[in-house]
Order: C-alpha cells, then sequence, then structure tokens
C-alpha cells in the first residue's frame, strides 16, 4: 500500500507545478515514511536539517524546539529518502533562492510554509485516489514504526520517534504469526 500511495504522488500530472508538487508531496510523505517524522516536525524543520547549499545531509536532524517532548534527534535518511530530498534541492530549494533558515516544506505558489491541514489533504487524497480510502498522515509514522519493531529493538525505535517513555513506543508493536515463529526459532532449543 505504501509503494502505490507513493507511487500516486509521484505521477502528478507531467506540467511544471505538477512535477514540482510530485517532488515536494513524495518527499513529505518518505519522511514521514522513512524517518517516522511527526506531522508537526515535517512542517517545521528547515532546509538547513536537512541540507546545504547543494549538500545532502546523510541524517535529518529535529531541533529541540520542534521536536514533541523538546528532546532533539537525529535520524539516518533511507537512500530512496535521500534521493527525493536531492530532487527537492535541485528542483525547488535552488531554483527557488531558499535558505537554510527557512521551512524545508512551503506553499509552491505562496512560498508559505505548510500546514498540518495541508499536509493532511495531501495524503489523504493521495488515499483516495491510489488506496480507495481516508489515510492519516500519521499512519506513515505508524508504519514507519511497525516495520522497525519487526527488525529491531524498541529502545532503537524509541529513539527514532523521539518517545520520552518506552510505553509509547510499545503502542507500535504488533506481533504477528511470522514474528512468534521468529523469536521462538532464535531460541537455542528452537532451532
Amino acid at each position: 500500500e505504501c509503494d502505490t500511495l507513493l507511487s500516486h504522488l509521484q505521477n502528478y500530472p507531467a506540467e511544471y507545478d505538477g512535477q514540482l508538487r510530485a517532488i515536494r508531496d513524495s518527499c513529505i510523505a518518505l519522511v514521514m515514511l522513512d524517518a517516522g517524522l511527526r506531522v508537526s516536525e515535517v512542517i517545521s524543520i528547515r532546509r538547513g536539517d536537512v541540507g546545504w547549499g547543494d549538500i545532502v545531509n546523510r541524517n535529518i536532524r529535529v531541533p529541540a524546539h520542534i521536536a514533541k517532548r523538546g528532546s532533539a534527534r537525529t535520524i539516518p535518511v533511507t537512500l530512496r529518502l535521500q534521493g527525493l530530498i536531492e530532487l527537492m534541492q535541485l528542483n525547488i530549494w535552488i531554483p527557488f533562492e531558499w535558505k537554510p533558515e527557512q521551512t524545508a516544506f512551503f506553499n509552491l505558489k505562496t512560498g508559505r510554509p505548510l500546514t498540518k491541514q495541508g499536509v493532511g489533504r495531501i495524503i489523504r487524497n493521495a488515499g483516495r485516489v491510489s488506496l480507495h480510502r481516508n489515510i492519516h498522515p500519521h499512519t506513515l509514522r505508524h508504519t514507519f514504526a511497525t516495520n522497525l519493531m519487526r527488525t529491531t529493538n524498541a529502545r532503537v525505535v524509541q529513539q527514532l520517534l523521539g518517545h520520552k517513555n518506552l510505553s509509547s513506543t510499545q503502542i507500535y508493536c504488533h506481533p504477528n504469526q511470522q514474528d512468534l515463529k521468529k523469536a521462538i526459532d532464535t531460541l537455542p532449543a528452537g532451532k
């Protein structure tokens, strides 16, 4: 489903504005899906938190003043997210002469920062068209966390999500039958 949603976002009509929207909106979705940012963090991060000049950072910095619990964190970026950030850099930030202290994601016509409602509209509309149902932006963060819980320990997921308490992170733990079997198979007597 995530691939279907991303494919829709990447294939807006080919006119100039459509291409730029496709890059921006895909990048917004991937920042939540591959880095686990909250919507409030997505609309608040600055260009300098993801790249500087024509260089793309290998990490996204979430400064303390925009993090929900006031605790800064640094999140490594996936290769596919890094590729989209590079497209943002080349096609949007540099041509628009966007400065490092300006918000990374903005309205392409007005230059104003996007709002939570604006990001919600982008994700909901993409979900309706591509998956025939409403998708809330937090669903992408939830998917990020659930996928991570299947590959690493809860403390790592806690750090990446910026949770103060481990109990908040455990909400994203949805073990399926395959996860249970894998856990048993790792026991010395389970083999």
